[in-house]
């Protein structure tokens, strides 16, 4: 009749539910670089009492990687440089390819969602028994689904619109006991995993790509330990650390795989990565703490042994004063410039460009793609010189940047491309306050990061570039009243 029975049924391993211990975060990068694996912090045969965003086993040193959990085909191709455990052989009857040509049902009215439920009734895990009806039969079967939002407070505020922005990009996986599905968010925020399930599941979101990491602060994946459903999970996080994980994932996923105006992906330019060390996928540390000084450092294009993070966002201004959102995506997009710039000119040749030029050029790439983003979200004059958010350099256009306030973090490359003279449209007509006959327009970014950016190494350099690749009705005398005031 086509269908197994129970005593032919052939019980066989179809998977195999592992840990791993890299003995360094070079390692741990090495597993997270392999997309087949579905690593967990925590165990997954212990019940979760109390949901957060990080676990770490206390045998292991903080400063080290933790055991990784997941389970895999029985045939995986282990990578036997990093030390691993066979936990346990597993029977999963939803991925036993012979069963289910047979639609997954034995004869004589027994089917396999009794033997998953006896054994989970067995092994003392009765939360993920499946609902049968009188008859056995399975009383439903759902597909993991749901929508991943988070309040951005510049669009909650502007104009009168109370509601979160989906977030694209983020893995969300549901597990019961040792199946587990996923799926990834689209421009919406909306996902939906790959299987289907009979029975509640276990919920969890991981804030990682495949060219980019979120670490929750200097080490550790950033991961939210979500609910156990039988239904769509729909996180929305309007306040807290996930809030600041999300927005520095929104900032990462635009600039890496979003429209940036034809500039370059980090981390996919000619000179990177620039020595052995390096693993190509960014890591971004997102600090639950202040700095004094900065909103966000790059640390360089390079990880010693896979430890050191290459970028830095910090949660809060001081105390217990958080920055806003646009700020977080913003910073996010200023810190991976500086990555990009490095790669296109290497790091020796980046090490001797001015701070001045390397810090103009990352405040004008981040006030492009920040003003591109929010733009698209709605708010028709973002970056313009009539929008004033009071948070540079997207105030204004930053346009009201002072002359000698801060020589470093300035409006040079913003001005370079925009055709706004703020000496005549009243930001002061002055040199003063700001700069003087700013008459340059008509370049671009993505022209910038060509061949002048490339040999740029200062203002001398800047402008023999600007004139030698300058568009149609810039003079030279343009180039050098505006060069001049910087």
């Amino acid at each position: 009749n086509g269908k197994l029975n129970a005593e032919t049924l052939e019980i066989k391993t179809t998977h195999l539910y592992i840990r791993w211990l890299p003995k360094s975060w070079a390692e741990y990068d090495e597993l997270k670089n392999d997309r087949k694996l579905l690593l967990y912090d925590i165990p997954l045969d212990y019940e979760v009492k109390v949901n957060g965003n990080k676990y770490h086993d206390k045998s292991i040193p903080e400063d080290l990687p933790t055991w990784q959990y997941t389970v895999i085909e029985k045939d995986y191709k282990f990578n036997k440089k990093i030390k691993y455990e066979i936990l346990a052989e597993a029977y999963i009857p939803e991925k036993d390819t012979e069963l289910q040509k047979k639609g997954g049902r034995l004869s004589a009215g027994f089917s396999t969602d009794e033997l998953i439920n006896e054994a989970l009734t067995l092994t003392n895990n009765e939360k993920y028994l499946i609902p049968l009806d009188s008859k056995k039969a399975r009383v439903s079967a759902w597909r993991p689904a749901g929508r991943v939002t988070v309040r951005d407070t510049r669009i909650y505020n502007f104009p009168a619109n109370p509601t979160s922005i989906g977030v694209q990009g983020v893995y969300v996986r549901a597990r019961r006991f040792l199946s587990i599905e996923s799926g990834v968010t689209n421009s919406a925020g909306y996902y939906v995993a790959g299987g289907t399930f009979g029975g509640g599941a276990d919920y969890a979101l991981y804030w990682e790509a495949p060219d980019f990491d979120v670490r929750s602060g200097g080490l550790g994946q950033a991961w939210v330990n979500g609910p156990y459903l039988a239904s769509d999970w729909n996180p929305n996080f309007i306040d807290g650390i996930e809030r600041f994980y999300a927005h520095v994932f929104r900032g990462a996923w635009r600039y890496h795989y979003g429209d940036i105006g034809g500039l370059n992906r980090p981390g996919r330019v000619p000179n990177y990565p620039l020595q052995a060390f390096t693993n190509a996928a960014i890591k971004y540390a997102a600090m639950n703490s202040g700095d004094e000084e900065d909103q966000g450092s790059n640390w360089g294009n390079w990880s010693l042994f896979g430890t050191n993070p290459n970028i830095k966002i910090w949660r809060f201004r001081s105390g217990t004063n958080e920055y806003e959102s646009e700020e977080i995506f913003s910073t996010t997009i200023h810190e991976t410039a500086h990555s990009t710039h490095m790669g296109l000119v290497t790091l020796n040749n980046f090490a001797n460009t001015t701070k001045q030029i390397r810090e103009s050029w990352a405040t004008g790439v981040e006030w492009f793609i920040t003003q591109k983003e929010y733009k698209e979200r709605g708010i028709s004059n973002f970056g313009e010189p009539t929008f004033n958010s009071g948070f540079a350099p997207n105030a204004l256009g930053y346009q009201n940047w002072t002359l000698g306030l801060d020589g470093e973090y300035t409006s040079l490359f913003i001005d370079i491309v925009d055709n706004n003279n703020q000496s005549t449209t009243g930001f002061g007509p002055n040199s003063t306050t700001t700069p003087l006959n700013d008459n340059v327009y008509g370049y671009s970014f993505q022209w910038l990061e060509g061949p002048i950016l490339n040999a740029s190494y200062g203002l001398s350099s800047l402008s023999t570039q600007l004139k030698a690749n300058k568009p149609a009705g810039i003079t030279d005398t343009n180039i050098d009243q505006l060069i001049s005031n910087f």
